[in-house]
């Protein structure tokens, strides 16, 4: 899916599905959220998101907020370099970013008020990762009401949110091959794409032991949270 929108090119392929897929992604984070505002756990949700913690606070914990920041921001990836380049001389530069930050903002305590709440209605632990999504969640949603409904949205929101995530990624790969070496746009996209999807085997396979088996013995940590943890 992601090939094919970078092959469509900025305008038809990018520009286009990101508008739709954006405003979709928010339309069904809004209805979660106000899903979650029913939960008996929202008022101790909200606690664990916004009240400080002097004791559980280190330099490592800054750390982890920076990074999270330059990741959210995709700060140091070159796609901020690949998407203005398509910029037009009158556009405002400063007051974008801003938006953008704000936004950031926005999505992410919208999100956090989302997930948490359910954590903290059945009493989870807040502290397993993505575990969270891929393992808790499935089966906190069958025990809510309309959990087909609910978790079809929710992990349709989940699909959108990495694809918008992917498409900057292959872009500025492809951008780079075809200013360099004088591709074509769908032959920069199918090479890019493809050695993404050969190269992101092991990752996508890390927690299954299919490949690598004793890699999490050898390094402390499954192959795909080695790789996160170096870049």
């Amino acid at each position: 899916i992601t090939m094919g929108i970078v092959i469509s090119g900025v305008r038809k392929g990018i520009e286009f599905w990101s508008k739709i897929m954006t405003r979709a992604l928010f339309v069904i984070l809004l209805v979660l959220f106000f899903y979650s505002l029913s939960l008996q756990g929202f008022g101790k949700a909200a606690h664990f998101i916004f009240y400080p913690n002097k004791e559980l606070f280190n330099v490592s914990s800054a750390l982890e907020a920076l990074g999270l920041a330059f990741f959210t921001l995709s700060l140091g990836q070159g796609i901020m370099i690949s998407y203005g380049s398509y910029m037009n001389k009158q556009d405002n530069i400063p007051k974008m970013a801003c938006v953008i930050g704000f936004a950031v903002i926005i999505v992410a305590i919208l999100a956090a008020l989302t997930l948490f709440p359910v954590i903290f209605t059945f009493g989870m632990s807040p502290e397993q990762g993505p575990g969270l999504i891929f393992k808790t969640l499935p089966f906190l949603f069958a025990k809510l009401p309309g959990a087909q409904v609910i978790s079809t949205v929710f992990f349709t929101l989940f699909v959108f949110t990495a694809l918008t995530s992917a498409i900057p990624f292959i872009e500025v790969c492809a951008t780079n091959l075809m200013e360099l070496l004088g591709w074509k746009r769908k032959k920069a996209a199918l090479i890019v794409a493809s050695s993404t999807f050969i190269f992101g085997i092991p990752s996508a396979l890390s927690y299954s032991s299919e490949l690598f088996g004793s890699w999490q013995t050898i390094y402390g940590r499954p192959f795909l949270e080695t790789i996160d943890t170096l870049v």
